[in-house]
């Protein structure tokens, strides 16, 4: 495993790629073409894990009740 930032550094680029439109990320030397922007977005979700990052996503909870009749 990488170093947290490295790990942070490649998040960023990854997720500004996603934000355009582009399947291919270049990290230093290495250069990553994507198959599609599902692979990318599970991998943007994998990288934010490893790094204990919150998903983003919103839980909402309605209450119901009723007058019991």
């Amino acid at each position: 495993m990488q170093d947290r930032k490295t790990t942070e550094k490649q998040l960023k680029q990854l997720k500004a790629a996603y934000a355009s439109g582009v399947l291919r990320v270049r990290y230093g030397d290495t250069d990553v073409t994507y198959q599609s922007m599902t692979e990318m977005k599970k991998a943007i979700n994998r990288l934010e894990k490893e790094l204990g990052h919150n998903s983003g996503k919103i839980t909402f909870f309605t209450m119901g009740y009723d007058k019991g009749l």
